[in-house]
């Protein structure tokens, strides 16, 4: 979370309401599952491990670009943190329709779970 924060401009408050809790939510939902059967993050919370990984690295790649492309350096700068945040929020949930139609998750009563049901 620390490196998420220090890829972005804002004050910590601004940091936690605009980012922490997406985070939080997205946690909330995936926190127990992995994000491959046999590949990467393949264990229990993988796929928050891999979400926020990938958070940080596209931030990362944010960084390098100044965007929108050919708009007024002073456009650039007012909408900067905008696109980091939809960098960010993209990034997130990259993988959120692999638990909708990947993974079958069988709670310890036998029913099953699905996301649409919610946390």
């Amino acid at each position: 979370m620390e490196n998420i924060w220090q890829r972005t401009s804002l004050p910590r408050a601004q940091f936690d309401t605009l980012y922490v809790q997406a985070f939080k939510s997205y946690a909330a939902l995936v926190q127990h599952l992995p994000a491959s059967e046999n590949h990467h993050h393949a264990y229990h919370g993988g796929m928050l491990d891999h979400g926020l990984e990938i958070v940080a690295y596209a931030l990362k790649i944010r960084q390098m670009y100044l965007l929108p492309i050919g708009a007024p350096p002073e456009s650039q700068a007012a909408q900067s943190e905008a696109w980091s945040a939809a960098s960010a929020y993209g990034a997130l949930v990259h993988d959120l329709g692999k638990i909708a139609v990947d993974v079958k998750v069988e709670l310890a009563d036998g029913t099953t779970w699905h996301p649409w049901h919610g946390p």
